[in-house]
């Protein structure tokens, strides 16, 4: 039995026949109106918004303290063929799928098309926040202070209908470069359900997948910019 349907067997009831009468049952059915509706609607937001809502979970946490980064560059997000792939620093045995089976060509092409919206919408997002951000490809190499950002897709079997990359966040330059941060982003997804690979339909799911997933990161950005005092809120 669900809360919604055991709230009304918690309501209080009135014993006897006295003024309630009849009329009881239509009173309870008032306060069932009153507490039911607003329950049962706030369930259905809070449903749906975990449906569309990604998470961030950092593994690394980056400390307070760091050297204000004078850029940021945002290095093309790689895709993994398979499970197989994945040396076991980057995702432990028991969150692994299968590990057998390679992508597909058309799973390749669409994860790429997928990293790029998600790398270009990156920088549109932090640069939006007013951070200073550059495409590593194409801006001078880093500094001592400057801010890299790697990533790459998990695939994972189990997880078919999710989105899932790994981040790692790097300050400084050649073996001065040291991991500051570090995060797993999920973006549970429609784009792998329903649609054939490859489609227009999977296509545009999985690059809104990519910018949905891009603005929660820049946000993670932008609220350490933050609390470090160097972007107003």
């Amino acid at each position: 039995m669900t809360l919604v349907e055991e709230l009304p067997r918690r309501l209080p009831r009135h014993g006897g026949t006295g003024r309630m009468g009849r009329n009881g049952s239509k009173v309870r059915s008032r306060i069932r109106e009153q507490i039911i509706s607003p329950l049962g609607l706030l369930c259905v937001i809070f449903l749906a918004g975990c449906a569309t809502t990604a998470t961030v979970t950092p593994t690394v946490r980056a400390p307070a303290g760091l050297p204000r980064p004078d850029r940021v560059l945002v290095n093309d997000f790689e895709v993994a063929n398979a499970d197989s792939d994945l040396s076991e620093d980057l995702v432990p045995p028991v969150a692994r799928g299968t590990g057998g089976a390679a992508r597909t060509e058309e799973e390749m092409r669409a994860g790429r098309a997928a990293a790029k919206v998600l790398t270009d919408s990156l920088l549109n997002e932090l640069r939006s926040r007013g951070i200073e951000a550059q495409r590593a490809s194409a801006a001078a190499p880093p500094e001592l202070n400057t801010l890299s950002i790697r990533g790459r897709f998990l695939w994972r079997d189990k997880d078919a209908g999710t989105m899932r990359a790994r981040i790692w966040y790097y300050q400084g330059t050649g073996v001065n470069s040291r991991l500051v941060a570090q995060v797993d982003a999920d973006i549970p997804s429609e784009s792998k359900s329903g649609a054939k690979v490859g489609n227009s339909a999977y296509t545009a799911a999985q690059e809104a997948d990519a910018r949905r997933m891009a603005r929660e990161l820049a946000e993670r950005v932008a609220r350490y910019y933050r609390e470090q005092g160097w972007i107003k809120s």
